[in-house]
C-alpha cells in the first residue's frame, strides 16, 4: 500500500497532501490493529 502510495503521488492521482494524510491513516490503523493483538493475547495468556 505504501508504495502504491508513493506510485499514485508520482503519477498525480492526487497531491502530496492527500497521500500524506492517507499515510498517517494506514499507520494509525497498523497501530490500532497491534493494539488489539497485544489485548486479545494479553487476554488469553499467550504471552
Amino acid at each position: 500500500m505504501k508504495t502504491q502510495n508513493i506510485t499514485d503521488v508520482n503519477n498525480h492521482e492526487y497531491t502530496y497532501a492527500v497521500g500524506t494524510i492517507y499515510m498517517d491513516l494506514i499507520n494509525e490503523c497498523e497501530k490500532l490493529g497491534d493494539y488489539v493483538v497485544n489485548v486479545v493475547e494479553a487476554r488469553l495468556g499467550i504471552r
